[in-house]
């Protein structure tokens, strides 16, 4: 009988890469990204939404006109729907994707269809689980283009999202 004991290998290894390949990025991490590029460009958005709403012609008059009536601060009225919007549809299209992935069995070398499939796969259950988010988004950007008596006056998202379900 031998009296040392059995080598036991970490089952950690199996799950590592390859040396000199990088694992992949959570997928939580592309929903991060993309609130912090919506933030970033939420008054160009903004104001879009606006000259949608009130039929003005010019975007810099438009962006102007916010600054008097409320502020720079005014330029990131209804960000909490952006960022419902973003952590909503981005994270679920990038997990989904990922999903997608594994369920048809996409590999690094996968032909391209496959991964369009994935993408479709993706993009349309994020579609869905963003809506809500979407609309949120839209009615808190567009509230203050509209008259006072109007207006929805919605606290935050949250207090959107809520009221629009009901």
């Amino acid at each position: 009988m031998s009296s040392t004991p059995p080598q036991v290998q970490p089952a950690v290894a199996a799950s590592q890469p390859p040396k000199g390949k990088k694992p992949p990025y959570p997928f939580y991490l592309g929903g991060v990204a993309a609130t912090i590029a919506a933030s970033i460009t939420h008054p160009l958005d903004l104001t879009k939404v606006r000259l949608q709403a009130s039929g003005d012609k010019r975007m810099i008059e438009s962006m102007r006109k916010t600054v008097r009536t409320a502020g720079v601060r005014g330029l990131f009225d209804g960000i909490t729907g952006t960022w419902l919007r973003q952590m909503s549809y981005s994270l679920c299209r990038f997990w989904a994707y990922d999903e997608s992935k594994k369920m048809l069995g996409a590999g690094p070398n996968s032909p391209p269809w496959v991964l369009a499939t994935a993408g479709v796969m993706a993009g349309s259950i994020a579609g869905v689980v963003g809506n809500p988010g979407e609309v949120v988004m839209v009615r808190l950007q567009g509230d203050f283009a509209k008259p006072p008596e109007k207006r929805f006056n919605y606290k935050h998202c949250f207090d959107a999202l809520f009221r629009h379900s009901l």
